[in-house]
Order: C-alpha cells, then structure tokens, then sequence
C-alpha cells in the first residue's frame, strides 16, 4: 500500500479522509497515517488519526509519501506546496470512487482532488492542485490552470478557460466557451455569462462585480 496523508485537518481535511475511506473500501489502495497541520499540536486525534506534525516535520519524512492538500484556499496552498521541500514527497490524483471522468482523454497535473459525485467529460485539460467538491461537473474542452477551488454543485460547460487561483462558490456556474483569469471570488448561486478578468468578485444572476 502507499503511505498517504493529509495536510490540512479541518473540515476539508475531514471531507479528503472521507474519501480516502471511500476509495479503500472499493481496493485498498492507501495507508492513511495521519494528518499535518501547523494549527494543531502534535498527536492530536482527529477523526481516529493523528495529527503528525507541522510543515517541519514533512519536510523531515524519511521515506516515501503520498500528501493531499486538503485546504480551499488557492493562495494558501500554493504557498505551501512552495515550501515543502522533501523529495520524497508526491501528490496523487485523487478520485472518489463514483467520479464519472472520460480519463484516455484527459489531461492532467498532479495534487487535484475530485470528490463525490464529480463529472469530467471528453478533452479536458486540468492542471495542478485543483480541488472539485461534491457534484463539480466540467464539460468537454474545459481548460483548468492551477490552484483552484470549485464548491459544491458547481457546473463548467463546454469550451470555458479557466486559469488559477479562483474560488467558485457553491452552484456556481459559467456558461459555454467564457475565459475566467485568476484570483477571481465567484460568488454562491452566480451564473457568468460573460469573461471575467482578473482579481474579481463576481455575484448574482447574471454574475457581476462586488464587493463583498
């Protein structure tokens, strides 16, 4: 089996060993050990698991270990992936068992997670460290860049370019073959109709800018 933990041991970190479990009762795939979370004293039990240290302590692992980033920040995780130096560290791809995805015709990086219920269709390009909540659909020819965050429910059609470190609220949505920049906030409930630039915060139907 390969070593597996979790950074990250909130409510997300919750969800990531949820579906961790999820993926060993259909072929035990993963050793979980534990969590690491600079938030959080060392030892520390969290839904049966132990909180195993901080970012210190992974980068001092000595042997080979897979991490999932479980945390819905863009920006944060990219400073953490920044600072973890351990070689010995890699970061799978994580599917749930019932994510429908057209994988021979799928482009991917490493570190993304797809969780219950996801759907990814044909000729999709996704890149690194995404995370894809509960029922997070992409249509054909999506482009996805790195470091971002889709809430639950969130619906992508065909065609639409999305570059990095965007947050979409839950059941969001963005219509056919839009272009989305980076570090935009998507609202809950918002629909985009139209592209979006970069450093945005987008609400309403149709979605326009806000300050929240």
């Amino acid at each position: 089996m390969k070593k597996i933990a979790i950074y990250g041991a909130g409510g997300f970190g919750k969800d990531v060993l949820f579906l961790l479990e999820s993926i060993n009762k259909v072929e035990t795939i993963y050793d979980i050990t534990g969590f690491y979370d600079d938030n959080y004293p060392k030892s520390t039990i969290i839904s049966k698991y132990p909180v195993l240290g901080n970012l210190d302590d992974l980068n001092n692992v000595s042997e080979p270990t897979e991490i999932v980033i479980a945390i819905s920040k863009p920006q944060v995780i990219e400073k953490i992936v920044f600072k973890i130096t351990n070689s010995l560290i890699s970061y799978p791809n994580i599917y749930h068992p019932t994510t429908v995805a057209d994988v021979e015709n799928i482009n991917i990086g490493t570190g993304n997670i797809f969780n219950v219920g996801c759907i990814i269709a044909r000729d999709v390009t996704i890149g690194n460290f995404n995370s894809f909540n509960t029922r997070t659909a992409l249509g054909h020819d999506v482009s996805v860049g790195n470091y971002n965050h889709f809430g639950p429910n969130v619906q992508i059609s065909g065609g639409v370019l999305i570059e990095n470190s965007n947050t979409f609220g839950l059941n969001s949505s963005v219509i056919q073959y839009k272009k989305i920049g980076s570090f935009n906030s998507i609202g809950a409930c918002s629909l985009v109709i139209r592209n979006v630039a970069n450093n945005k915060s987008l609400f309403g139907i149709p979605a326009l800018n806000k300050d929240f």
